[in-house]
């Protein structure tokens, strides 16, 4: 077996694991079970929430080893259930390391599809208004103000502009979004409904939820990080949402 192929396969599917939000433990897990794979030698791995390290050590290689830092971290569950069943199929033996190697460099360099976002964003926003009871004309609304958050994290994206600043002008898109549906006076509009529907697929749920798993699995500095992390996105959103519904307010709904 090719030691370095397979190093260098284990600290691919931890990096797009750190890289798609996956907990540390899986993180770790995954690069330590790939490394298993050799007919001799220890591999170890050490996650963290902005990187991760790995190495392994035989007669054979001597001692390899690779840091990684992941700042442009993602919600991705696609990319995380095909690096995750990958991985489970190359430790069952059920796919060659050739194989393995070659689909996650090609999930690796695969950009985005920037349109179904969009959509994706549209649908979530106004389906999820509609479930807290809202109306044709909040869901219109909640809406239009997903495909504008989408905008903006999409364009500061590519800006690299940090989470946090990304969060609160994405909030701010929304609530100007909903204030112009409150301008534009629908007989029964309500603005709440919209901009709660515009901010749920901003929620950090999944990062709360990761931070309880880290946590539960012992790894507390993981956890601490990842539940500070929630609270700054929580804050992000409120920030923006009361800058854009105050500017709004100040030109009377004439939004510049």
């Amino acid at each position: 077996m090719n030691i370095m192929k397979l190093f260098n396969t284990a600290v691919l599917a931890g990096e797009l694991l750190a890289k798609y939000g996956a907990e540390t433990y899986r993180v770790e897990e995954t690069i330590t079970r790939i490394l298993g794979l050799a007919e001799e030698g220890e591999g170890e791995a050490l996650a963290s929430l902005t990187g991760f390290s790995a190495s392994f050590n035989s007669e054979e290689t001597g001692r390899i080893a690779s840091v990684k830092r992941v700042s442009d971290r993602k919600q991705r569950f696609d990319k995380l259930i095909t690096v995750n069943n990958i991985s489970r199929k190359l430790c069952n033996g059920k796919m060659t390391l050739d194989d393995a190697n070659s689909e996650l460099k090609e999930i690796y360099n695969k950009k985005d599809k920037v349109k179904g976002h969009y959509v994706a964003m549209a649908i979530v926003c106004l389906s999820f208004t509609v479930m807290f009871g809202g109306q044709w004309e909040e869901a219109l609304m909640a809406g239009i103000a997903g495909v504008a958050s989408a905008g903006a994290l999409v364009m500061l994206a590519k800006n690299a502009t940090g989470t946090f600043m990304s969060d609160i002008l994405a909030a701010f898109a929304i609530a100007v979004v909903a204030y112009i549906g409150n301008y534009l006076g629908f007989a029964s509009y309500n603005m709440d409904l919209a901009i709660i529907g515009g901010i749920m697929p901003m929620v950090p749920g999944v990062a709360i939820t990761n931070a309880l798993f880290d946590t539960l699995h012992g790894d507390y500095l993981s956890g601490a990080a990842r539940g500070l992390e929630a609270l700054v996105m929580a804050l992000g959103i409120a920030i923006g949402i009361f800058f854009g519904l105050h500017l709004c307010g100040i030109f009377g709904g004439i939004v510049l």
